[in-house]
């Protein structure tokens, strides 16, 4: 299943691992980039299912707040009221999949040029650069990362 949209040649998709090392065997076979990440759970799709409550759980506490900046989401791809940030948002974030392109694409629209894209896991970032530029947004001038923990 297709699990994140990175950009316009760029996807995760997530699943049983056979079934990716044939999926990425096959890919490869058609000279498409491609390989298995691993991880204890597939995240963005039906395998965190079970770890609903203990998410919900860890998150229980958490108060968000107004933000004083936009918060772009990669759960919408697109802006999200930061006192929407609950639990039940931060469930939705590990089992949804990731709009990474939908967001870049909204920053883009809304006039942002310069990003910084905080995740201890920065897969996606590097796809970023290549959403073509729309005609309200030419001249996008950088992206960073977060360091990896």
């Amino acid at each position: 299943m297709v699990a994140g949209r990175n950009g316009p040649g760029a996807v995760t998709v997530a699943g049983e691992v056979a079934a990716l090392e044939e999926f990425v065997a096959s890919c490869k076979g058609e000279g498409v980039r491609a390989r298995v990440v691993g991880s204890t759970v597939a995240s963005h799709c039906g395998q965190v299912d079970p770890l609903r409550g203990r998410i919900l759980e860890l998150f229980a506490d958490v108060r968000p707040v107004r933000g004083r900046v936009p918060f772009y989401s990669t759960v919408s791809g697109g802006v999200c009221e930061t006192t929407e940030l609950t639990a039940g948002y931060w469930f939705e974030n590990a089992r949804r999949p990731v709009d990474f392109e939908g967001a870049v694409r909204a920053l883009l629209a809304d006039g942002y040029r310069f990003f910084v894209e905080c995740s201890a896991h920065p897969v996606p970032a590097p796809h970023g650069w290549s959403c073509p530029p729309t005609p309200s947004s030419a001249g996008a001038t950088g992206w960073t990362t977060s360091p990896r923990p």
